[in-house]
């Protein structure tokens, strides 16, 4: 037999109040026309339709139905629980990071690499000591810290939160976080005062920032055995840099438990058009976004120096679960969030790698992958010589015609050779 199929009329569809549903009417939807060919007589066949299409999110939006649980009825604190996924924050227990069956070494250089002790405890005695010692102390002034961010960035009735941007640096990485702050006026991208939770190491750094007007963390939380250099050499996972990314990863954790959508981000950056409008709708039925790293290592894909979360249910468990695990971190908090959200326990974990042409990594070149003025968001230098490179493709917005200039910041950055004497 040979089938052949003529649609002669479109379904008569209604809208009512439950949806959309085909018509009753028993209207010739679709002729099937059936020949054999020992017998060349037609047989005519009328479809009724007998089922029910359901609307899609974008009915409902513009049937202007809002409820987010009718809108995604698997959303974290819509479904019956997290299915599958984990309802504690994982510890260095029971994550068993070192376990090399569970979490496969991608290189020598790891910071999970533990042979004789599957939950790295072994290997890692001095960085736990360390560690646990910065994050008690940050977490014993919670209290008052929850009041003041309440304060600074109050939520407004009809939204049910905001982008609070965390960042952590040291009087000898301020001159980078002042330029990224120039940049945001000079390409017209927005007052970073409105955004950003800073948290200082050291005296001069807070009263630097607390003048300039912006959200500045108190220093209550720094007790005298915890000492945090305020030098910086320009390079990266040395010195005092890894223990200021453990503050900052700390402090994302508090923002996300607040409920804010939270832009963890290094200060080595400049902003060339605002991010948010992209990122916020990108950031729809997912936890969080990240920006790329070029690795296939255990440093990852992910560039924890730019990561933005969504504080749903299962972006807390996550980020608590690495605050659990820092405490093993020796130098590397890219390794390790790479591994920890990785870990079979967090595999729904939504996630997405942001484009590299928009949030473009600087390394040697923009002449690669996409970079481009008038379209990329956010140009992030990575590795050492961060100042020199920005400088030569354009973007070193720090001097005297920027409302955030500090004159003794700069001085520091050219004593240490960070930043080039301008030209006579």
């Amino acid at each position: 037999l040979t089938l052949t199929y003529q649609f002669q009329h479109l379904f008569d569809i209604q809208h009512n109040d439950y949806g959309y549903s085909v018509s009753q009417q028993e209207i010739p939807v679709t002729e099937v026309l059936i020949k054999n060919i020992k017998r060349p007589n037609i047989k005519r066949v009328v479809v009724r339709p007998s089922y029910n299409w359901s609307k899609t999110k974008e009915d409902d939006v513009h049937r202007n139905v809002t409820d987010p649980c009718v809108l995604d009825p698997l959303k974290d604190d819509c479904a019956l629980g997290l299915t599958g996924f984990i309802d504690k924050p994982l510890t260095i227990e029971n994550a068993r990071l070192c376990d090399g069956k569970l979490n496969p070494h991608l290189g020598a250089n790891s910071e999970v690499l533990c042979p004789q002790d599957p939950t790295c405890k072994k290997c890692k005695f001095k960085y736990i000591q360390r560690n646990e010692k910065l994050r008690a102390a940050f977490l014993s002034t919670s209290k008052e810290r929850k009041n003041r961010l309440a304060r600074w960035f109050p939520v407004s009735n009809n939204t049910n939160s905001r982008t609070v941007i965390v960042c952590s640096v040291n009087y000898g990485q301020l001159y980078l976080f002042l330029n990224w702050a120039c940049s945001c006026l000079a390409n017209g991208v927005f007052d970073p005062r409105e955004y950003v939770w800073m948290v200082p190491t050291d005296n001069e750094t807070y009263d630097t920032l607390n003048n300039l007007g912006f959200h500045v963390e108190p220093l209550d939380w720094k007790v005298k055995d915890i000492n945090i250099s305020a030098t910086y050499g320009g390079g990266s996972n040395v010195g005092s840099h890894p223990t200021i990314n453990n503050l900052i990863s700390h402090a994302a954790c508090f923002a996300v438990y607040m409920g804010y959508h939270t832009l963890m981000m290094d200060v080595d950056l400049v902003f060339l058009k605002n991010p948010f409008p992209y990122l916020e709708k990108a950031l729809i039925r997912r936890d969080f976004l990240g920006m790329y790293a070029p690795r296939n290592d255990m440093y990852g894909f992910v560039n924890a120096g730019f990561m933005y979360f969504n504080p749903t249910a299962k972006t807390k468990l996550l980020v608590k679960s690495y605050e659990n695990l820092s405490i093993l971190k020796s130098n590397s908090d890219q390794q390790l969030w790479n591994t920890v959200f990785r870990h079979n326990l967090l595999q729904q974990i939504e996630y997405r790698i942001l484009p590299r042409a928009l949030f473009f990594p600087l390394w040697k070149s923009t002449n690669k992958y996409g970079y481009h003025r008038n379209k990329t968001y956010v140009l992030h230098t990575i590795s050492g010589h961060k100042a020199p490179r920005l400088a030569e493709h354009g973007h070193w917005y720090l001097d005297s015609k920027c409302p955030f200039f500090d004159k003794a910041a700069e001085d520091v950055a050219l004593r240490r050779n960070l930043i080039q004497p301008k030209s006579k």
